[in-house]
């Protein structure tokens, strides 16, 4: 089967799904998701953490989705890694975070989250937005993005920082595998970062899933935000990082902690459990795009402005 042919197939499905699109926006919009993915790929790579597919040896994946996206004319993918919108105006995408367990039984009854650390973050691209998350540093941060089962002690939204220089705000700073600034006396490199915490933790009690069967992973939901659409043209890739740092008490640097078939984890990046590094995957990021009329659509409003004036103009003749 010829590549031409595979790709007409995959546009067919696509507007399958979507019915009524232009085949030239579609082919355009699967591009744009094959290099995003490719370029997470290699950047997971060069990082030393793994990708979805790679799940089969790692104990936990997190994956952020898109949940819903307001504004009219707006495209969200059943899989909620792909969001497309017409226009920046209104544009407010909710965004999910996920704790993916990898067991190898059926009870998600043993499977749990007690402790996620991390940054939410949009790639470098054209388009530009804002994670919501506190503006100004507090003794009592919100917990407006943290989640029934995940706010418990020392749990927080986290605070908005351009971590890199593009202009929007993400949530927490870009620091991965790294030694983190200090930036608080007791908890280094810790303090702009989303913090989820299970309602259980102050006597290190996951928060578990419940019920059995369906396959051998279990899907807690543990944070929730929004990101809004500011400015730019063309796309972004939203992702969550894991924040690991090398600094602090052995217990500060363990930000990552779960329980999986009823084994505990408690991972950092540096000591004995630097090894366990491995167990973490990221999903697919979810990709935001504006649609841009194709050219030809241009040249079609082009020729229609000229008739209805040269229409116009015979009338009033």
């Amino acid at each position: 089967m010829s590549r031409r042919t595979v790709m007409t197939d995959r546009i067919a499905s696509e507007l399958g799904q979507y019915p009524g699109q232009n085949p030239h926006v579609v082919r355009r919009r699967m591009k744009l998701r094959i290099s995003h993915r490719l370029l997470v790929a290699l950047g997971m790579l060069a990082l030393g953490i793994g990708v979805q597919s790679a799940h089969a040896q790692s104990k936990v994946t997190y994956s952020l989705e898109a949940a819903s996206v307001s504004g009219s004319g707006s495209v969200l993918s059943l899989d909620g890694k792909t969001v497309t919108v017409p226009v920046l105006a209104n544009q407010v995408v909710t965004v999910n975070l996920f704790m993916i367990l990898h067991g190898a039984d059926q009870d998600h009854t043993n499977d749990g989250g007690l402790n996620i650390v991390g940054s939410f973050k949009s790639g470098s691209g054209g388009l530009r937005g804002n994670f919501r998350a506190d503006t100004s540093f507090s003794a009592t941060p919100s917990t407006t993005n943290n989640v029934a089962g995940f706010t418990g002690p020392s749990s927080q939204s986290g605070y908005q920082v351009d971590s890199d220089g593009d202009g929007d705000m993400d949530i927490g700073r870009d620091i991965i595998w790294k030694t983190a600034p200090a930036e608080g006396a007791n908890d280094p490199g810790t303090l702009t970062y989303f913090v989820a915490t299970s309602t259980g933790s102050g006597t290190a009690i996951p928060t578990f899933g419940t019920g059995s069967g369906g396959g051998s992973d279990t899907k807690l939901l543990v944070g929730t935000t929004t990101y809004t659409l500011t400015s730019g043209t063309g796309s972004t890739s939203l992702q969550f990082i894991p924040h690991l740092p090398e600094v602090g008490s052995a217990n500060q640097k363990r930000n990552q902690k779960f329980t999986v078939d009823g084994t505990a984890f408690s991972v950092d990046a540096t000591g004995a459990n630097a090894t366990l590094t491995g167990q973490l995957d990221l999903g697919a990021p979810i990709n935001v795009s504006v649609l841009v009329p194709e050219p030809a659509s241009f040249g079609f409003l082009a020729v229609g402005a000229l008739g209805m004036l040269a229409r116009r103009r015979r009338q009033q003749a």
